[in-house]
């Protein structure tokens, strides 16, 4: 009888167990700053989600826990070697630390306190979920978790059932949805994110073609192009300084254009070069823009009385020949972009027209950003079409993060959000100023955005404990 009795306490005793016994020196969860310790006693914290232990410590000091998220903290007596654990649904263990002269004051350990009842049948609660996404650089959200991944790979442990998640990363479109996690195995759940930029590859039959998109060399017999807007696009191919092909391509939003050429596409074509092939374009700095307004207008107004004789005959070359006018058709790449001319708006999507000989003030706008002024330079009768580029396609994005998390993010004077952050629809024509604040804590960086594209920006302040 006595020895039936050791063995099913032998065995009770066996349903609760200590292990993972380390020491550490930080706190997971109050990073950077360092964990608070005793001075008069050791602190062991015991990663576990069970509740309604008891614990003595050497089997003869009874410890009261102190509850935390997802564990139990002790506070033990110097020198302490052995812990005795009792639960009313799970029986009772001692455990002895692995150390020679028992835990230490003013030091802090942890371990995992794992627990079950054998007369219940074990059930998961938890699963993994891994997820694989393309491109590798994105912003991943589950429930209420965020994540950045850098490598295409987000995984989480989440609770039996439904979950929503979202995936963002610029130039694409969100993808959103619901993934059920159930208790038999892990869920794999891959994401492929659709871009919303289009490119044009181009592949030629003939080798040693030099290929041009846009009036930019992409290649020598198959090329891409960069990101492009949706709209009309030329391509151009050319060797030995003759012209092949020559070609306007029409590309809509997100779309892939493969352009296999045959060796009946290759006939030899009058070109004059790319630079009198198309309007003349002159892209203003914003800060230059008034004065050059200014200048243009005075210029059609005539030259003042005073000036001198070479300021009127260089105005006078500057000057479109008397009653010129040119059928204009501007395309953008959705109706929702706005078309302006000469500070006005004069349509959405597209605008049809005609515009009198000189310079004219052409942008975009859309969602309120404002793309780059291009000044057209309207000089004969001869029809002018252009497509007009996304304003959204001139702005990028910065991903600041640090070693110190809710550090305040200020550009350019600004408080944008808190460590770590993406922050969209950055003006990438100049340089910026990225400030990060943490109490009185505070380091900077000159950053310049990338059109269409993110930075990453890492910003380091002094730690201090806290």
């Amino acid at each position: 009888m006595l020895l039936m009795l050791l063995c099913a306490a032998t065995a009770w005793g066996q349903q609760i167990s200590i292990v993972d016994f380390a020491k550490y020196k930080k706190d997971p969860t109050k990073v950077p700053a360092k964990v608070p310790n005793d001075k008069k006693n050791a602190l062991l914290h015991l990663l576990t989600d069970q509740k309604g232990f008891t614990f003595k410590a050497d089997g003869k000091t009874e410890i009261e826990a102190e509850e935390g998220e997802g564990r139990l903290i002790l506070a033990l007596p110097d020198k302490t070697t052995y812990l005795t654990v009792e639960h009313p649904d799970f029986g009772q263990t001692t455990w002895k630390a692995p150390l020679k002269k028992g835990m230490r004051r003013k030091r802090v350990y942890k371990a995992t306190l794992i627990a079950f009842n054998p007369d219940k049948p074990y059930k998961v609660d938890k699963q993994w979920v891994v997820m694989r996404i393309e491109p590798k650089n994105a912003i991943v959200t589950m429930d209420s978790t965020t994540v950045i991944t850098r490598d295409g790979k987000a995984q989480f442990v989440l609770p039996i059932g439904k979950h929503e998640y979202k995936v963002e990363t610029p130039f694409y479109k969100e993808e959103t949805g619901t993934v059920e996690v159930s208790d038999s195995t892990k869920t794999l759940l891959t994401v492929n994110m659709q871009p919303i930029y289009s490119y044009i590859t181009v592949r030629s039959p003939r080798s040693n073609m030099e290929i041009y998109i846009d009036n930019e060399r992409c290649g020598t017999t198959e090329g891409t192009s960069r990101r492009l807007a949706a709209g009309t696009h030329r391509v151009t191919l050319l060797n030995g300084g003759l012209c092949y092909y020559d070609a306007m391509v029409d590309v809509g939003s997100s779309e892939k254009v493969v352009l296999e050429l045959k060796e009946s596409d290759m006939k030899m074509v009058k070109w004059t070069g790319f630079n009198r092939s198309r309007p003349t374009v002159a892209v203003v700095p914003k800060k230059e823009e008034n004065a050059l307004e200014a200048k243009m207008k005075s210029l059609k107004q005539g030259i003042k009385k005073d000036n001198k004789k070479e300021e009127k005959n260089s105005a006078s070359m500057m000057m479109p020949p008397e009653n010129v006018t040119a059928n204009v058709k501007f395309k953008v790449p959705d109706d929702s972009t706005e078309i302006w001319i000469d500070r006005q708006c004069v349509s959405k999507g597209s605008w049809q027209g005609t515009l009198q000989g000189g310079y004219h003030a052409v942008n975009t706008v859309k969602d309120g950003i404002e793309s780059k002024t291009m000044l057209l330079w309207v000089n004969d009768n001869m029809p002018i079409e252009m497509s007009l580029g996304d304003p959204m396609m001139e702005r990028g994005y910065l991903n600041v993060h640090s070693n110190v998390i809710g550090a305040s993010i200020w550009i350019d004077g600004k408080f944008v959000g808190l460590t770590p952050c993406v922050v969209t629809l950055i003006n990438a024509t100049r340089e910026c100023e990225v400030e990060l604040w943490k109490g009185q804590r505070m380091n900077k960086a000159k950053v310049r955005p990338k059109s269409n594209d993110m930075v990453d920006v890492n910003i380091e302040l002094e730690t201090a404990i806290e």
